[in-house]
């Protein structure tokens, strides 16, 4: 999981070709900075602005040359050969970035959140971009490019960072390059004094890459820490996102995805799914995995509830119940009797709601099929059944957008 991506140099655009193009060179730091002023410089990064500063009209600087750079960028975007960002193909991500740093400089270090003006101007040049700001320390700004010809081609992140007044740069290739998500925080390592995390995913969002930088001493440039290759699993309605958790202003990350269902309960077409989350902690190599679970929900309670009784477990499945007394009138109506795949089927749910507070199921029962409606509440950390009642069976159709009860309408996919 540690490996190390290809890490892009500093964009140099040619004096021949562009006149207004600025080279960027790497200042040194003068020989008497030492340790103690180091940590002061990085400090400088997050010091938060005296006074707001009224927002105004932002205009593009050196239109003409960015409308010329973009032709060029798209040039060697379409004459780019195969789909990695090697030798000259790295060219037109080179020029992107460059035309992003020259637009986030000219909005200003205390105007940086309105970074989304430069993302829709380079979008308006025929550009494939995403720029993102960390708003918790709005001097940190992540701008992903991609080739607009080919979506399969690998994507370039430029790192974007004030050291005091200067808007530097560095970039590298992620695995994904789609739907970036950032968090920079700081680590209070004199070694590292800010920690930056980037969540993408692939295009397909079957995957999900996590990567992990670290930043020097001297605030000039990011060391890559870690770097996924293999991904995480993930899904077309999956989510991810930064998140402290236990308060130590440190961030965690967490992914959600649909969970498989147990083989003995059928959900309905519309009904919500489970959800699996999985967490994610720093460890002393980077990011790992702490834990998945299954988010509480009335569909997971249900499912957790006949699991249980098919395993004569009566006690756990008791557990699930508003009243445990109530687990004799379950196992009396032969709920832990069957275990065969299908023995429970859920019909329909409260409609219109992501978390509905009933759903009517179907049980197979050795005499036929019997239909109860279940209903549930919360007790403020978990989901429990209030009680259940049965139903004169629904029509006997299989689909349950087909037979849901009078008054009811079919839940949005």
């Amino acid at each position: 999981m540690l490996e190390s991506p290809h890490v892009c140099a500093p964009y140099r655009p040619r004096r021949r070709n562009h006149s207004e193009a600025r080279r960027f060179t790497r200042s040194r730091l003068p020989r008497w900075l030492t340790a103690a002023t180091a940590v002061a410089l990085t400090l400088l990064l997050s010091a938060p602005a005296a006074h707001a500063q009224r927002l105004r009209p932002w205009i593009p600087p050196a239109a003409d040359s960015m409308l010329a750079w973009s032709a060029e960028a798209r040039a060697g975007f379409q004459t780019n050969r195969g789909d990695s960002i090697g030798g000259s193909n790295y060219e037109p991500y080179e020029r992107v970035g460059f035309m992003a740093r020259r637009l986030l400089r000219s909005l200003g270090r205390a105007n940086l959140t309105q970074a989304a003006a430069v993302e829709s101007y380079l979008d308006s040049l025929g550009l494939d971009t995403d720029l993102r700001v960390e708003a918790r320390l709005p001097y940190f700004a992540l701008l992903v490019v991609r080739n607009p010809y080919r979506p399969a081609a690998k994507a370039v992140a430029f790192l974007l960072w004030y050291r005091q007044e200067e808007l530097k740069t560095q970039g590298f290739e992620l695995s994904g390059g789609y739907e970036p998500r950032l968090r920079v925080w700081w680590t209070n390592r004199q070694e590292g004094p800010y920690a930056w995390g980037i969540l993408d995913a692939s295009r397909d969002r079957a995957t999900l890459y996590f990567s992990l930088l670290q930043l020097s001493a001297n605030g000039q440039f990011w060391h890559l820490v870690q770097f996924d290759t293999e991904g995480i699993p993930f899904a077309p309605t999956g989510d991810a996102a930064f998140a402290d958790l236990n308060g130590d202003s440190k961030p965690e990350f967490l992914v959600w995805t649909p969970a498989p269902l147990d083989s003995l309960v059928e959900n309905c077409r519309d009904c919500p799914r489970l959800l699996e989350q999985r967490t994610f902690v720093e460890r002393p190599r980077g990011f790992a995995l702490l834990e998945t679970r299954i988010v509480p929900s009335p569909t997971s309670t249900f499912i957790r509830f006949v699991q249980l009784l098919a395993q004569g477990d009566r006690a756990s499945a008791a557990r699930f119940l508003k009243d445990p007394r109530r687990i004799e009138a379950a196992v009396s109506a032969g709920w832990g009797l069957r275990r065969a795949h299908g023995s429970w089927k859920i019909l329909a749910t409260e409609p219109e709601a992501a978390w509905p507070l009933w759903l009517l199921a179907r049980f197979h029962a050795p005499g036929g099929p019997r239909d109860y409606k279940f209903d549930f509440e919360s007790d403020g950390s978990r989901w429990l059944i209030k009680g259940w009642e049965r139903r004169a069976q629904l029509g006997g159709a299989t689909d349950s957008t087909a037979r849901r009860p009078a008054g009811t309408t079919p839940r949005k996919p």
